[in-house]
């Protein structure tokens, strides 16, 4: 809090932590550089940002252009959100999660690495270690272990351990179950069950149900 002027409720503990504050009001931040780079001075007037900064260089570019972004982000483990600047309402649990979002909004990330690459996508839920650590899209909800771990689409839901973990699928997949649609590329397919549709690349509008269920054509559409 070096630079603080206005800024009020402020929690700071740590070599340079929220060391550029000026105006912004109600944060948290612990740990080397955390929130180190926020100064938005608002026009000279106080405003609430609610940030809360726990980890080496969480949240560290977050720096709000207006007094509604930036704002209302958790980040909670080294590195989490740290390249973030104007991104709002974003959750990142663990390290390095969401690091290099910047303007993404309304993201949940809990894991490490998890939807690290996401630079502006809006929307996605990611629970479990590297999933949706490639993704750069909206509306995507991955739950496991490496689950649509390079999501190329908006709209896929994978649950399961390497779930839809190995495609660049486009958009409207589903999935459950380990490894289910593990390779796909393809669009609006749906599995379910251990390994179901795991052989399925570019095929479209498949339908796998039950372990190790798989379609005739891995490039098929409509099976």
């Amino acid at each position: 809090l070096r630079d603080n002027l206005l800024g009020s409720d402020n929690i700071a503990n740590g070599f340079f932590a929220m060391s550029d504050n000026t105006n912004a009001n109600k944060n948290i931040a612990i740990g080397r550089y955390a929130l180190r780079n926020q100064n938005f001075s608002n026009s000279g007037v106080a405003f609430d940002t609610n940030n809360i900064a726990i980890g080496i260089e969480a949240l560290k570019n977050n720096n709000p252009t207006t007094s509604i972004n930036g704002i209302n982000n958790i980040a909670l483990g080294n590195y989490a959100l740290g390249i973030n600047t104007i991104g709002h309402k974003n959750v990142a649990v663990g390290n390095n999660a969401l690091q290099q979002n910047t303007q993404g909004v309304d993201n949940v990330g809990m894991g490490y690495f998890c939807l690290e690459q996401n630079t502006n996508g809006i929307s996605n839920t990611s629970v479990g270690n590297y999933s949706l650590e490639y993704g750069n899209a909206s509306n995507n909800t991955a739950l496991g272990y490496y689950a649509l771990n390079h999501i190329g689409g908006n709209n896929n839901s994978a649950m399961g351990y390497f779930s839809m973990g190995a495609g660049t699928m486009g958009p409207g997949n589903t999935s459950q179950g380990a490894y289910s649609l593990l390779n796909v590329s393809g669009t609006y397919n749906t599995a379910l069950g251990f390994r179901a549709g795991d052989d399925n690349t570019s095929g479209n509008y498949n339908i796998s149900i039950g372990a190790n269920s798989d379609v005739v054509n891995p490039a098929g559409d409509y099976q």
